[in-house]
């Protein structure tokens, strides 16, 4: 190989050699500015929300109803040895009203104690001598009974007010309901 040639490939290696560094930069310049404009995100979800863990006190919120449940329990375990149906123990782990999200009432509840799916479940929402009820049918979940979806739309509500919810749950062993919970209507 003369050294021409040497210098021919020596040159053509350097060529491609700047070609490569200069695609490389441009690439790294591109990713650096999408990231920092939020056009890129390596953990997009297909939504631009951001979620996070619960609040101190939501946390909180949720011993205390954990201590209840517990408390409840054992109170209606008590109470079964004179009966003959069972005592259903009901939480509520949803009841708001969606002004924006269809204009609707949406209660959400299981059954603690209870492993079946033949009950029925009942919302039932008074304000005065006014009622609003919602039946919503039953379902095995892992070692609860869920109720299902229990929505009320907002015109079924003859006025805006404290609505007092109760969420009753029944089958052919199993009877029980909740404490009242205030639900606001607007």
């Amino acid at each position: 190989m003369d050294v021409n040639e040497y210098r021919k490939k020596n040159k053509t290696k350097r060529y491609w050699l700047i070609c490569v560094v200069i695609l490389l930069l441009t690439c790294s310049a591109f990713a650096i500015y999408f990231i920092k404009n939020g056009k890129f995100n390596i953990n997009n979800t297909g939504d631009s929300k951001t979620y996070s863990g619960p609040t101190k006190e939501e946390s909180e919120a949720g011993v205390r109803q954990k201590e209840a449940n517990a408390e409840k329990d054992k109170q209606i375990e008590e109470s079964e040895v004179d009966t003959s149906l069972k005592v259903a123990s009901i939480v509520i782990t949803d009841s708001s009203y969606y002004q924006y999200d269809n204009d609707q009432v949406e209660v959400r509840a299981y059954v603690s104690n209870i492993y079946e799916d033949s009950g029925v479940c009942t919302a039932v929402f008074t304000l005065g001598d006014k009622t609003v009820s919602q039946d919503g049918s039953s379902f095995k979940d892992a070692k609860t009974t869920q109720c299902g979806a229990m929505d009320v739309a907002r015109s079924r509500f003859p006025s805006a007010g404290d609505w007092q919810l109760v969420v009753k749950y029944k089958s052919s062993t199993v009877t029980g309901q909740t404490d009242p919970k205030t639900v606001i209507i607007k």
